[in-house]
């Protein structure tokens, strides 16, 4: 779990390795925005917390990659 870390980004090479990961919290950060590369390798992701963050926008190309995801928080942010 990263969350509450008080993470400003997540670097695009970051979650590389974690390729079998189902869940990630990514929750109660401060994160501004999420690459659209540094999901890419979480071909096995069902969930991702993203609530609790300063986001304004989620590149379409960042999710698109996800073909397992099956739930997503976005709450508490500042998307429009």
């Amino acid at each position: 779990s990263l969350q509450n870390n008080k993470l400003f980004e997540v670097p695009a090479d970051a979650l590389e390795i974690l390729t079998s990961l189902e869940a990630l919290h990514l929750d109660s950060n401060q994160l501004q925005s999420v690459p659209s590369g540094s999901l890419k390798s979480l071909r096995r992701l069902q969930k991702l917390w993203l609530n609790g963050n300063q986001l304004r926008e989620i590149p379409n190309q960042a999710l698109s990659r996800l073909p397992e995801l099956e739930a997503l928080d976005l709450g508490e942010n500042k998307i429009q």
